[in-house]
């Protein structure tokens, strides 16, 4: 089968650039043909696939003359906020990816495509691919950014509900999809968020101890949730259980 890839940010870095990544790192045991579109910038590298399979969009070039635009308006690597956008660069945007998207049709011809993000990519794949497959994936920032960003939607994210099937993270986020794209809930999938089992894995031997441990490895940011994790975690008072936090606050990366 030939699979496509497509991502409108870099594939690193954050949660859905890293999920981008171990799809097709882990599809490649299957023997599918894949290429992959993503956006690229200086100083970050791509050894997933070869040259031959894939399709970066260059940022900070004069064809689009400035970072990344970030599903989320905090992102560990310089990037472009989606409510700053003018249309000018809105244009330049849209006209970088269908570039890449009609070079693709015209030489790859893909069966199956994995849009990542319920936001303007996807709309273009679903588009300028009306007759091939194309699974939409919820990362949870492109519902934030359709409430924020209502006008955005309006005007550049057409026809999601013409999806073929959409991954949802949970039960619950499968409802607000519907509500905010109309995506009617047969066409969508809950399939959780996914780890890579290479890293997170149990020890062979575990010792046990009497003390419940809890641990938040993510962005340190407030629009994860973070103060109100700790807040929940101190009003509980449970003297049997510990909270440790693990990641970088916003302000010290990059």
């Amino acid at each position: 089968m030939k699979l496509l890839h497509v991502m409108a940010q870099l594939p690193a870095r954050t949660g859905s650039g890293i999920y981008y990544r171990n799809m097709i790192e882990e599809f490649k045991a299957y023997g599918h043909t894949q290429k992959a579109l993503f956006a690229m910038q200086p100083g970050f590298g791509w050894e997933i696939l070869g040259e031959e399979d894939s399709y970066p969009v260059h940022f900070q070039t004069k064809e689009l003359p400035f970072p990344i635009a970030g599903m989320s308006d905090v992102m560990p690597y310089e990037h472009t906020v989606y409510s700053e956008m003018t249309n000018t660069m809105l244009d330049q945007w849209k006209a970088a990816f269908r570039k890449k998207l009609e070079e693709i049709k015209k030489e790859y011809e893909p069966d199956l495509i994995f849009a990542h993000h319920l936001w303007i990519l996807t709309s273009m794949v679903r588009e300028i691919f009306p007759d091939t497959k194309v699974i939409g994936i919820c990362h949870n920032t492109d519902l934030r950014q359709a409430r924020m960003n209502p006008s955005i939607k309006e005007n550049h994210v057409l026809g999601l509900d013409r999806l073929d099937f959409v991954y949802a993270a949970s039960e619950e986020q499968k409802k607000e999809i519907e509500e905010v794209y109309s995506i009617p809930l047969e066409k969508q999938v809950a399939v959780g968020g996914g780890f890579n089992q290479n890293i997170f894995y149990p020890p062979s031997k575990k010792d046990y101890s009497k003390k419940i441990r809890l641990a938040y490895c993510a962005k340190i940011d407030p629009s994860k949730g973070i103060y109100e994790l700790v807040e929940a975690y101190r009003e509980l008072g449970l003297e049997d259980t510990s909270l440790d936090i693990i990641g970088v606050p916003q302000e010290e990366e990059n």
